[in-house]
């Protein structure tokens, strides 16, 4: 049996979780993924946080949240800065290899007029984290999907791309993104 957080107990996790070893990486940075990865700090967790938006990406690393309007969200987000729990790129295969669990909270639009989803922010990241996961890790899909997405989208691109096997070399879990 491996390392990664898959393969431990409940109280192995939190235990890592509380001494500041679990690495968390978030794919996006926007008005879902920011907050989480403030959450996950504060958790205790390192967190390596993924934007595509340059903009974001200066103010960020500059301790600054993209968000102004959300004040307890500016604040939180600066006293993760500050502690060094956070660290921003826009390199997503860099965050995936250096990551236990992966939460991917990228937008997935619906066209109700047209009956389609656009899936392409999702599949690229499922690209990049299938090129990089590593026995034990765990991914999260925090995206408002359709039913099956999991399985028939994510699924499908992580063990192809990986090798690895759902269940018995990696986890995935689905969350719904709430805020």
């Amino acid at each position: 049996m491996g390392e990664g957080i898959f393969f431990l107990s409940k109280e192995e996790a939190k235990e890592r979780l509380i001494e500041g070893m679990l690495k968390v990486s978030i794919f996006l940075l926007v008005y879902v993924g920011l907050p989480l990865a403030v959450a996950w700090c504060k958790a205790g967790a390192r967190v390596i946080g993924v934007t595509k938006n340059k903009e974001h990406e200066e103010l960020l690393k500059r301790g600054i949240s993209p968000f102004p309007e959300d004040l307890e969200l500016k604040k939180e987000y600066r006293e993760c800065y500050e502690e060094k729990r956070i660290e921003i790129t826009s390199n997503s295969s860099y965050a995936a290899k250096n990551s236990d669990l992966k939460i991917i909270a990228v937008p997935v639009p619906y066209d109700i007029a047209k009956g389609t989803v656009d899936y392409s922010a999702l599949e690229d990241v499922a690209n990049r984290l299938g090129e990089s996961l590593k026995e034990g890790d765990v991914v999260d899909l925090e995206s408002s999907v359709p039913p099956g997405t999991t399985e028939k989208v994510l699924l499908k691109i992580l063990e192809e791309k990986s090798k690895l096997k759902l269940s018995k070399n990696f986890g995935l879990v689905y969350s719904p993104e709430r805020i």
